[in-house]
């Protein structure tokens, strides 16, 4: 696990710079190439082709997204919902925290995997049947709702 301390950060804001000024000299690169190709057509097409080809899968490859990631680790730590059991021994989950009067005992937070994706019913119930808390029947009925 990666350490939050200044240094660190200090770091990761440099390499994002660093991308970023990268990511900007591609594009402006890919621009003058296509301006190239529109003003003197079929001089340079294959080279400038390849070229074009090869920033374009660089500017998609970007991992600005991972390191926005590890400079902001606590913003994956939301819960997806929580568990908590009611007066009547009932477990229930739900996507905010119950009220005191409604809950017994801990509130159990949920996380997903990835981060803040959201469960089809298919994959809930795969997890549920899995666990034990539902059946393959519970899924054919619920299907039938």
């Amino acid at each position: 696990m990666i350490k939050n301390n200044p240094e660190t950060r200090s770091d990761i804001d440099y390499l994002q710079s660093a991308i970023s000024a990268d990511t900007e000299a591609l594009e402006d690169a890919k621009m003058t190439l296509e301006v190239i190709k529109k003003a003197d057509p079929g001089v340079y097409d294959e080279m400038i082709n390849d070229s074009l080809s090869l920033i374009r899968k660089a500017l998609s490859n970007s991992i600005l997204g991972v390191l926005d990631k590890l400079a902001h680790p606590d913003a994956r730590k939301k819960p997806y919902g929580y568990v908590w059991f009611t007066h009547y021994m009932e477990m229930r989950f739900t996507r905010h925290i119950p009220n005191e009067k409604e809950k017994v005992g801990d509130i159990i937070p949920v996380y997903t995997a990835p981060f803040e994706r959201e469960w089809s019913d298919d994959e809930f119930f795969a997890e549920a049947v899995k666990r034990g808390h539902y059946t393959v029947e519970d899924k054919k009925e619920y299907d039938g709702i």
